[in-house]
């Protein structure tokens, strides 16, 4: 089981795949698309309107002209080599001048948050603001204690850089993705929706690229992890 707070990140949630775009562009071409048109709903990417950088939502089906669908997505790639997923509860603190905000975590108004673990194979789709209640009120508390959640903030460093090139810190918190998600402990059914497998295009494009970024980050550590890797990923590995 993983540990909280024992790691530095550093992650570009735009980084270029080339001419496949970028992760999240992959990832709405590949998986969301397909499933809102499943569900009767016009797909539709949403990360260049300012009208939704405030609510932080990066992708909606819509019906009409209504969003009755939203997501907020997440790529957590070390998720599966740490043991943990991340969760953004500061962004933009001290740097560029820019004023501390809360983080995605806390500020989306989505309805679920897709949490994709490219090397584990694995989304995670909760509902968001069930997934932020049971985190206060019930996982934090109860697994490090009441005083913790005042804490959480300067916790894990993350530093980001967005897509015109300036850098800005991100604190959060890394909790245990078993103590989440396993069906050991019933209470992710109170906001677990469902874990999926990423489609095989989807795998061919990103496995390759999170390798890459890992091999960087984490060196000998990652080529050690690599072999357990499940095989669908393993057939993408250079």
């Amino acid at each position: 089981m993983g540990n909280p707070g024992t790691q530095v990140y550093e992650h570009n949630f735009r980084r270029s795949l080339g001419e496949n775009g970028s992760l999240e562009t992959q990832y709405f071409e590949s998986v969301v698309s397909p499933r809102m048109v499943g569900l009767g709903l016009d797909p539709v990417d949403l990360r260049g309107d300012p009208a939704y950088y405030k609510p932080d939502i990066d992708f909606a089906g819509r019906s009409g002209d209504k969003d009755v669908h939203t997501i907020e997505a997440k790529f957590d790639n070390a998720a599966g080599l740490t043991g943990n997923v991340f969760f953004e509860t500061v962004s933009s603190d001290d740097c560029n001048g820019a004023e501390s905000q809360a983080g995605c975590f806390w500020r989306s108004e989505a309805e679920f948050l897709h949490q994709i673990v490219v090397m584990q194979n694995k989304v995670y789709v909760s509902r968001l603001e069930a997934l932020r209640d049971y985190w206060y009120e019930g996982l934090v508390p109860r697994v490090f204690g009441r005083e913790f959640v005042d804490k959480i903030k300067h916790r894990v460093p993350v530093r980001n850089r967005d897509d015109f090139g300036r850098v800005y810190n991100s604190y959060g918190e890394c909790i245990a993705t078993d103590l989440l998600f396993s069906e050991a402990y019933p209470h992710h059914r109170s906001y677990l929706v469902e874990v999926f497998p990423l489609p095989e295009e989807a795998l061919k494009v990103m496995v390759p690229h999170v390798d890459n970024l890992l091999s960087k980050r984490w060196g000998e550590r990652w080529t050690a992890f690599r072999p357990s890797c499940p095989k669908e990923v393993r057939k993408w590995l250079v």
